[in-house]
C-alpha cells in the first residue's frame, strides 16, 4: 500500500474504548519486566477463560478486575480502532419494507405537527389580507393588471418565497394578497407511500446498472441519489391491477409542491414540464440503509433465469468447422448430465450466455444455416415441442445467420436488391426478450442485416462488386460497427442510426445520379470527410437530421400549446358571457358576479366584465 494513503487511512480511524485501554496496557508492559509469577498468573487466567468459553464482554470485565489487582498486564478483546465517519459513504444504498414502514410512521407524526403549524400561519395570513391588503372592489384596472402580471411572473415560487415577495411589494402599495399554506391531507399519505416505492425501485435499478458496468455503488451521505418523479407514472401506478392514486396529473403535481413546501422533499429541481422533477427525501423522515453489494453474476442477464432455463446450454449455435463442432457437442452433452463442475470445465463453458460463434468474426470459417440446423439436438428441430416462446425467438433470430463467404456471393448475385431489413418491432422483441443470446451474437446478425440493406445501393450498377470486394467490406464492418458497445439498448439504437444513413445514401446516389464506390472503399472507416462520399462521412448529416426532428417536435408541441390556449380563451369567454347574462337577468348579485370571475377566470377578465356590464345595461 502507498505509504501516504496508509498514513491517511490511519489518521481517519479513531480509537475505541478497548483501544484506549489496550494502549495503557502496552505502555505499561513496555516499561515493565514481568516476573515468573505474573507470567504464570496470565497463563492461568487465559486458560480459565478459554475453558469456560465466556463472551468478549465478560472477558473484558474480568480483565479489568485482574489488572486492578496486578497492574496492566492483560489486553482486552475487540477492535482497537474503528473507521471514522470522515468519509460518510454508503456502500450500497437500498430500502426494505421495514424502512418504508418506519418512514410512513415518521411521516404521520410530521403531518400532525405540520398541520398544526399551518393553521397558525394561515390565521396570520388571513388577518394580513383582511387588514392590510386593499379590497378587490377598490382596485383600479391598472392595479388589477398589476396583480395579474405579478402572479404570472411569480407563480413558480413556493408559498414562503411568494409571501415574502408580497410583503416587500406591499410596502409601497398593498394590493397583493398572500397565499395560504396547504395542509397535508390524508390522501397525501398515499402519494408519499407511492413515492417511497418508486425510490426503492430506482435505487435497485441504479445499483444494478452500476454493478453491470463494474462501477462502485457507493455514494456520499450528503449526496444521496435523488428520486426522479414523473407525475404521469405516479398516477398510473397500480397494485394488483388497481390504480393506487385516483386523481389527475395536476393533483399529483400539487401534492409534490406541498411536500416541497412542507420540507418532506429537499433540493427540489425542476428542468422543464416535459421532464421529471428531482428531489431528496428529508433524512429525518427516510433513512437509507447500507448493505453489501450482491455477488456479481458471471454472464449478463443470468439473474433473470430460473432453474429450468439452465438447460438452455443445449441451444448453442456453432460457427466453427463441422469436425470441431461435433467433437465439442459430445463434450457438452456429457457436461449436461454431469453433477461435478470440475469435470465439465468452467462456468463459462456451460452457461447459456456464452456462445462462441462470434468471438472472432471473420477470422474463422463458419458453417451455413442448414449445417447449423443439422448439428442441433433433435428436440430443437421441432421447437414447438421442446422450447419456450422466448427461446424460439432466439433460435429464429440466430437462424438468420449466413456464412460470410456465402453472403458475399449472394450480394454479388443481387439476391438482396429488394431487401427491406428486419422490422423494428421484431428487433425490439429481440432486445427485450432474447436473453439466451450474447451481445456478440446479436452484433453478428445486425451487421449482416446492414450489409443486406446496403445491397440496394449497387443493384443498378453496370459493374456489380466482386465477391472478394463484398467479403472485404463484410470483414471491415464486423470489426468497426458496434465497437465497444456493451448494452442491447445502445446496440439497437446504433443499428437504427446506421439503417437511416444507408437509406439516405441510397436516395442521394439516385437523386444526384452518382455511382457509389465499391463496398470495400465505401465502407472504409478512414473516409470520414463528406467529400470522400463514404459511409463514415455521414455523421454530420445524421446530426442535422436529429436536430431537425427535435425542432419539429418543439414546433408541434408549441402548436398544440397555442391551440389549447385558444380553446381555453374561448371557454373562458363563454363562462364570462354566461355569468354576465345571469347578472343582467337578476340571477347574480354584483358581489356574486365578481366572486365568480375571481375564482374561475383570469385577472384580465375584470376589464372585460366591466365593459360587458356597461354595454348590457345600456
Amino acid at each position: 500500500m502507498n505509504k501516504n494513503s496508509y498514513t491517511q487511512q490511519q489518521n481517519n480511524n479513531k480509537a475505541t474504548k478497548v483501544g484506549i485501554y489496550n494502549q495503557q496496557v502496552k505502555d505499561y508492559l513496555a516499561n515493565t519486566k514481568l516476573s515468573l509469577l505474573e507470567q504464570k498468573a496470565i497463563e492461568v487466567f487465559r486458560a480459565s477463560a478459554q475453558r469456560r468459553r465466556i463472551t468478549n464482554d465478560e472477558y473484558n470485565k474480568e480483565v479489568e478486575e485482574f489488572n486492578a489487582l496486578h497492574g496492566f498486564l492483560l489486553l482486552k478483546k475487540g477492535k482497537d480502532t474503528e473507521a471514522s465517519t470522515w468519509y460518510s459513504y454508503i456502500n450500497y444504498p437500498y430500502l426494505d419494507s421495514q424502512s418504508i414502514h418506519d418512514a410512513m410512521t415518521k411521516y404521520r407524526k410530521f403531518m400532525f405537527t405540520y398541520n398544526r403549524d399551518v393553521k397558525e400561519k394561515n390565521t396570520d395570513i388571513k388577518a394580513y389580507n383582511s387588514s392590510v391588503v386593499k379590497n378587490i372592489h377598490e382596485l383600479t384596472p391598472k392595479e388589477k393588471q398589476e396583480i395579474y402580471d405579478f402572479r404570472k411572473l411569480n407563480k413558480s415560487l413556493h408559498i414562503t418565497a411568494y409571501n415574502e415577495l408580497v410583503y416587500q411589494s406591499n410596502l409601497s402599495n398593498p394590493i397583493h394578497p398572500k397565499r395560504k399554506y396547504k395542509q397535508l391531507l390524508q390522501q397525501y399519505s398515499d402519494t408519499f407511500y407511492v413515492l417511497l416505492f418508486f425510490y426503492t425501485s430506482q435505487l435497485k435499478k441504479r445499483n444494478g446498472k452500476l454493478l453491470e458496468y463494474g462501477k462502485p455503488t457507493s455514494v456520499k451521505k450528503n449526496e444521496l441519489p435523488k428520486i426522479s418523479i414523473n407525475h404521469k407514472d405516479l398516477i398510473d401506478f397500480k397494485v394488483n391491477g388497481v390504480q393506487r392514486l385516483n386523481f389527475s396529473k395536476r393533483s399529483a403535481q400539487n401534492h409534490i409542491q406541498v411536500f416541497v413546501e412542507a420540507g418532506l422533499l429537499l433540493n427540489y429541481q425542476f428542468i422543464n414540464k416535459d421532464r421529471p422533477v428531482f428531489a431528496n427525501f428529508n433524512p429525518n423522515i427516510l433513512s437509507i440503509l447500507d448493505g453489501k453489494p450482491p455477488k456479481s453474476q458471471a454472464p449478463e442477464n443470468t439473474a433473470f433465469f430460473t432453474n429450468e432455463v439452465q438447460q438452455v446450454h443445449k441451444l448453442k449455435y456453432y460457427t466453427r468447422t463441422p469436425k470441431k463442432v461435433i467433437k465439442n457437442e459430445i463434450k457438452i452433452e456429457d457436461c449436461a448430465n454431469s453433477t461435478v463442475g470440475k469435470k465439465c470445465g468452467s462456468m463459462q463453458e456451460t452457461t447459456p450466455n456464452n456462445y462462441k460463434n462470434t468471438s472472432k468474426v471473420g477470422h474463422k470459417k463458419s458453417v451455413g444455416r442448414e449445417k447449423i440446423k443439422n448439428l442441433l439436438p433433435e428436440f430443437l428441430k421441432t421447437p414447438e415441442k421442446g422450447l419456450k416462446k422466448v427461446q424460439k425467438l432466439s433460435l429464429n433470430f440466430m437462424n438468420r445467420f449466413v456464412d460470410d463467404t456465402e453472403l458475399a456471393k449472394q450480394l454479388h448475385d443481387n439476391d438482396y436488391a429488394t431487401y427491406k431489413g428486419l422490422p423494428y418491432n421484431y428487433l425490439k422483441r429481440i432486445e427485450l426478450y432474447a436473453h439466451e443470446l450474447t451481445i456478440d451474437e446479436i452484433k453478428t446478425i445486425l451487421v449482416q442485416d446492414l450489409v443486406k440493406s446496403a445491397a440496394k445501393i449497387w443493384k443498378n450498377h453496370e459493374n456489380p462488386p466482386f465477391v472478394g470486394d463484398w467479403k472485404k467490406a463484410i470483414n471491415t464492418l464486423h470489426k468497426v460497427l458496434f465497437k465497444n458497445i456493451t448494452t442491447n439498448e445502445t446496440l439497437f439504437k446504433k443499428h437504427r442510426e446506421y439503417r437511416w444513413k444507408l437509406n439516405f445514401a441510397r436516395q442521394w446516389f439516385i437523386r444526384n445520379k452518382v455511382s457509389a464506390l465499391y463496398p470495400s472503399m465505401y465502407f472504409d472507416p478512414t473516409r470520414k470527410s463528406q467529400s470522400e462520399i463514404g459511409f463514415f462521412g455521414l455523421h454530420k448529416i445524421y446530426q442535422k437530421h436529429i436536430e431537425y426532428k427535435k425542432q419539429s417536435e418543439v414546433e408541434k408541441k408549441d402548436s398544440i400549446r397555442k391551440s389549447n390556449l385558444r380553446k381555453k380563451a374561448i371557454n373562458n369567454n363563454k363562462k364570462l358571457n354566461t355569468a354576465v347574462h345571469k347578472y343582467l337577468k337578476g340571477q347574480f348579485t354584483s358581489q356574486q358576479l365578481f366572486d365568480y370571475v375571481e375564482k374561475n377566470l383570469p385577472v384580465s377578465f375584470y376589464e372585460k366584465l366591466i365593459t360587458k356590464i356597461q354595454i348590457g345595461q345600456a
